[in-house]
């Protein structure tokens, strides 16, 4: 059932703003209140034609009711989400490690030179595999509260949790201004699936995990998120930041600057995802209002994926999440359509393909 959102009107310019206490309203019921009313003025508007007014008192009724009915269809726009204008972000994979640094950087700070001012204050879409067991997650919403922070479930390998999430996202909130991808691998425990050191210890279920993960994944969470974007990125109003899209990609996926080797797996997969990254820039970049797809490598940071390998990480060069996220975050507030289909690291440098 599609569910929306009463709005107040409390802004000093006479546009409608979303309040705490809003409430909600099947999309069914909205129908039919707007196809009554519709009638009813309909019917109000014949009845006036030929109506005499016998006393100041049923004029002054009927200006009553006609406020009342003007006063309901304001309520029914801002019910269907066209005054739905608050900064929407969705972060997948956010349950630990980069994917939570994000979410809290867009919640805790007000530091508008991270964030940018269009993202501060802003609802957040945390997604994640185990929603009930994001422990973190859940303290983050008890802190700010469900109108800031909402809490998916999303497994990128399965496509039915992607299109249930995008069909309750579109519905409650009726826009979507940034989708980051932050969920990869690239060992898993027991052995079960290591960077591949030599070609001897290629293993091709190993090998279709990472293209799952690192390369189908963020394709389908565009599949699925990006016709709600569209949809965004036409009902913007002038000024406000282009929808983007980023996906978490690796130094390593650079096939100019592959000089080690190895890794094989997780090279080719983050590979495959900036090729299909670009062939969706080229495909939106056709639109008329067109949203932005950006890879960002975000360095080595500390965190599950890299703890195998962080003794061979020269100093200064390991990075907290936090860190990491911030510096991201402020590459991500500055892009327009020129950054579409651009490759940067966590400095804003772009690196080669």
């Amino acid at each position: 059932m599609r569910m929306h959102a009463l709005a107040s009107a409390s802004s000093s310019r006479g546009e409608k703003t979303f309040s705490a206490s809003a409430k909600i309203v099947p999309r069914h019921v909205v129908k039919q209140q707007r196809k009554e009313h519709h009638h009813h003025r309909l019917k109000m508007k014949n009845n006036s034609c030929n109506r005499t007014y016998s006393s100041n008192s049923a004029r002054d009724d009927y200006q009553r009711k006609m406020s009342a009915v003007r006063s309901f269809a304001s309520s029914a726009a801002a019910a269907s989400g066209e005054n739905h204008r608050h900064h929407v972000s969705l972060i997948n994979g956010s349950n630990r490690g980069i994917g939570l640094a994000f979410a809290k950087h867009l919640l805790e700070t007000n530091n508008e030179s991270i964030v940018g001012d269009k993202r501060a204050n802003g609802t957040v879409i945390a997604t994640c595999r185990n929603p009930d067991e994001a422990k973190d997650l859940h303290e983050l919403r008890e802190k700010f509260g469900t109108e800031r922070l909402e809490i998916l479930r999303i497994d990128v390998l399965d496509e039915k949790t992607i299109e249930a999430a995008a069909k309750l996202v579109s519905e409650k909130y009726g826009r979507l201004d940034c989708v980051i991808n932050t969920a990869a691998v690239l060992h898993l425990p027991d052995r079960k699936m290591v960077p591949e050191t030599s070609i001897l210890r290629f293993d091709p279920e190993a090998c279709v995990l990472s293209y799952r993960t690192n390369a189908i994944g963020p394709m389908l969470m565009t599949k699925h998120f990006s016709k709600l974007m569209l949809k965004t990125a036409e009902e913007n109003d002038e000024g406000k930041p282009v929808p983007v899209i980023a996906s978490l990609s690796a130094r390593v996926s650079s096939i100019s600057d592959n000089k080690l080797g190895g890794w094989y797996s997780y090279r080719g997969g983050k590979t495959a995802l900036n090729q299909m990254t670009q062939t969706a820039h080229v495909e939106f970049s056709r639109k008329k209002n067109p949203i932005a797809m950006v890879l960002l490598h975000p360095g080595t940071v500390d965190t599950e994926l890299s703890t195998p390998f962080k003794k061979n990480v020269p100093e200064g060069k390991l990075f907290t999440p936090e860190y990491s996220a911030g510096r991201m975050l402020e590459v991500l507030k500055d892009v327009t359509l020129k950054d579409s289909g651009k490759f940067y690291d966590y400095a804003g440098e772009e690196v080669a393909w």
